[in-house]
């Protein structure tokens, strides 16, 4: 009721009071007294750790939560002023194909160029358009899907790179692997970016450094669900990223933002489904995938 000067004062008082009881009692009690303050200054300790550790656990929960927020806002921002464009880069794909069908080129590379051109332009916008959706609480569009499938359609779009890179890939999926109830964009930019990082840790590696390059992805059903596994020969995650590394803005690139690893967590999580990484047979990274058979509750960002 008196603010901190009354409060001073009251424990003033009663420290005075304390130590003049003390006087008038004998040295037993005197030894007692000392050891019941000496383990309520030790409650009182522990509790301080307690509440100190807490606060520190707050401030990491609020850190994340801010930096997530961070990126909602970032890639509602990128669709929003990418849409135009990328819709006009469609639109000229599209007149290029029609101009180019009279020439009657001997060579069909044209064509075939120009046709991949506007497959890539599509999925880039459609890309664009989910992240926007995702990120405005809009939810999933889960649907059964064909993991063996969808894994091959992005693993042809990324030949050339992985030829230009020097990089074997191989796909190694179970015979009887069932159909998962997922949202097949959202599961494509996940691999796809998997993918992206491994030949990207290729790519910085040194030219005169004779070092095997391989990728293998492997999906298997385990009880009720389907693990899908992208591993790489690589250098593998650097123990200072390690820890952090689906937290957001969190990279080894020298120029990477550090934002695919924790959009793909999330989309797999907003589904029922979870990432996570561990130690690969191959010496590098490996990253699974875990994707549902049935529809699960779904868990928001």
């Amino acid at each position: 009721r008196r603010g901190v000067p009354g409060a001073m004062l009251s424990v003033s008082l009663v420290q005075a009071a304390l130590a003049a009881a003390l006087e008038l009692i004998p040295a037993t009690a005197k030894r007692m007294a000392r050891c019941i303050t000496a383990l309520f200054l030790g409650a009182l300790t522990t509790q301080r750790d307690a509440v100190l550790h807490q606060m520190r656990e707050q401030d990491s929960a609020l850190q994340r939560a801010m930096r997530f927020a961070v990126v909602g806002q970032l890639a509602s921002a990128l669709a929003h002023e990418l849409n135009q464009p990328m819709t006009a880069l469609l639109s000229y794909v599209r007149a290029s194909e029609l101009m180019a069908e009279p020439l009657a080129l001997p060579d069909g590379r044209l064509t075939t160029s120009l046709r991949k051109a506007g497959e890539e332009a599509i999925r880039a916008a459609d890309v664009l358009r989910r992240l926007r959706e995702f990120y405005r609480g809009e939810g999933v569009r889960l649907e059964q899907v064909n993991a063996a499938a969808l894994c091959a359609h992005v693993v042809a779009a990324l030949r050339l790179r992985t030829q230009r890179s020097g990089v074997e890939l191989e796909m190694r999926i179970a015979e009887d692997l069932p159909a998962v109830v997922v949202d097949r964009t959202q599961l494509e930019i996940v691999i796809h970016n998997l993918l992206i990082n491994s030949l990207d840790a290729f790519d910085a590696l040194p030219a005169a450094r004779h070092h095997s390059r391989r990728i293998e992805i492997t999906a298997q059903a385990r009880g009720s669900d389907v693990l899908v596994a992208v591993e790489d020969s690589g250098p593998g995650i650097s123990a200072s990223v390690a820890e952090r590394l689906f937290e957001p803005f969190v990279t080894s690139k020298v120029s990477g933002m550090g934002l695919g690893l924790s959009i793909s967590r999330s989309f797999l999580r907003s589904q029922g489904g979870d990432l996570w990484v561990e130690r690969g047979d191959l010496g590098g990274a490996r990253f699974v995938i875990r994707l549902a058979t049935t529809v699960t509750g779904q868990t928001a960002l």
